[in-house]
């Protein structure tokens, strides 16, 4: 049953991670599933996988990635440090990330598809949970200044035309800052930017777009 059990947990995670289609049965199902019904199942799922494709070459993601740390953050990045990026099938996500231990910085990116950003940024280590918990009552203590950053960084960046389209959501669980800058056309969702924002220097160091129900 172990392999089951293997195969089970490859198959969910592929489910939760990109919403594969042509699975026939719920991740609450799979522990019903004989094991012919499971290898029948993995089939399908790589299958799938198959006909997932980037929309963009490696090539054409690394140069957006360059341009865009050029666009956003004013830093030139020798391109050769992303080179390891891959094309995710189960999510249909570039990603790459690079370590620069010299600097103690991580510099990282995720495209989807189409090659639109969906993260980019570089940071300092990982936190632990205290070093987070610091983080996020510093992070409150700097709102004021951070909020007058982002909502330049956002207008600056073109995001928005007006001002008045942004406002300041909340300071979220990674001692980062939420707002909104519109809805999405087609869902009416609005439409969030997650940023991480060094107020000693007034910079934003990372983005991440998304997308969230209206409350």
């Amino acid at each position: 049953m172990k392999i089951k059990s293997k195969i089970a947990g490859f198959l969910i995670m592929g489910i939760l991670a990109g919403g594969t289609v042509g699975i026939n049965a719920s991740a609450k199902d799979f522990n019903n599933l004989s094991d012919s019904e499971m290898k029948k199942q993995e089939a399908i799922y790589l299958q799938s996988l198959e006909k997932v494709k980037s929309d963009i070459s490696k090539e054409e993601a690394l140069d957006i990635v360059a341009n865009s740390y050029d666009k956003y953050f004013g830093i030139k990045v020798d391109i050769k440090n992303f080179n390891d990026i891959e094309f995710l099938k189960t999510n249909s996500f570039w990603t790459s990330v690079y370590l620069d231990n010299a600097n103690n910085k991580v510099y990282f990116a995720t495209l989807e598809k189409d090659g639109k950003v969906k993260e980019i940024g570089y940071e300092g280590d990982n936190k632990s949970l205290g070093e987070i918990e610091q983080a996020i009552e510093k992070a409150n203590s700097n709102k004021e200044e951070a909020i007058k950053i982002g909502k330049a960084f956002i207008l600056e960046k073109g995001f928005v035309k007006n001002a008045e389209e942004i406002s300041f959501l909340r300071v979220g669980n990674n001692a980062e800052y939420d707002f909104v800058y519109g809805k999405d056309e087609k869902t009416g969702d609005d439409k969030v930017i997650y940023m991480t924002i060094d107020t000693s220097n007034k910079k934003v160091t990372s983005i991440n777009f998304d997308f969230e129900k209206s409350k």
